[in-house]
Parts: C-alpha cells; sequence; structure tokens
C-alpha cells in the first residue's frame, strides 16, 4: 500500500459534522443502508455543510461555467445534476442563469428538499 492510500479522512479535513456524516455514509455497503441513511441526514443536511462553510456547489458550477464557455455551450443546456441531494448545486445553477436543470438522487426525503428549492424542472429518485 502506498502512502496516498493511506490517508485517512481525518488527515484531509477536521472532524466537523458533515465529514463525520460523509465517513459514516462512506462506511455502508449497500444501497439500502445508504439511502436510510441520507433519508435521515436530510433534515439536517444543509444545516451541517452551512455551518462549516461548504463551497462544494460553487466550485462544481465554476467548473461547469468553465468548460460551457471553451465549449461555446449557453445557459439553455440540459444539465442533469446526478445525486443532487437537497438541491445546493442545483439552487447555485439557478442563480448562475441555468433553467434546464434536472436532478437525481437515491433519497426520497433528499429529493424532497430539492423540490423546495423550485431550482430544477425535474426530479428523480
Amino acid at each position: 500500500m502506498n502512502a496516498a492510500n493511506s490517508v485517512t479522512s481525518s488527515a484531509l479535513a477536521p472532524q466537523t459534522s458533515s465529514t463525520r456524516s460523509i465517513a459514516d455514509a462512506l462506511a455502508h455497503h449497500s444501497t439500502h443502508n445508504l439511502k436510510r441513511y441520507y433519508d435521515h441526514w436530510a433534515r439536517h443536511y444543509d444545516a451541517d455543510v452551512e455551518a462549516e462553510a461548504y463551497c462544494g456547489p460553487a466550485m462544481v458550477v465554476d467548473l461547469l461555467d468553465a468548460v460551457a464557455q471553451q465549449a461555446n455551450v449557453g445557459h439553455d443546456s440540459h444539465v442533469l445534476d446526478a445525486c443532487c441531494g437537497t438541491g445546493l448545486v442545483g439552487r447555485t445553477l439557478h442563480e448562475r442563469g441555468y433553467r434546464q436543470i434536472s436532478g437525481c438522487d437515491l433519497s426520497a426525503p433528499m429529493i424532497d428538499q430539492a423540490h423546495a428549492s423550485q431550482a430544477y424542472q425535474h426530479l428523480y429518485s
């Protein structure tokens, strides 16, 4: 095993509520258990990551904007937010002018949260 494989999540990030939750989620080895975990976390997910100044959605949309600009693709393109969770990326996409947004997620309660954002045209679980 090389050094890159031996790095633990605690060495990469401080132990915050969301990093502990993500580590717990990754410990589930069945789809059923993972779904149940995210079903439960849906109620707290946004608050957990907001408290930590989570910047993942902005980074993802920044990357999409850069790629879209290079490929001459406009904001009217269809975007699929796979594993959309509560809709943090969808909300950021919508704030940036994207309007053709669909999302999918394993967890119906996460989809319910994403639906409340009104950023998506279509949502699937």
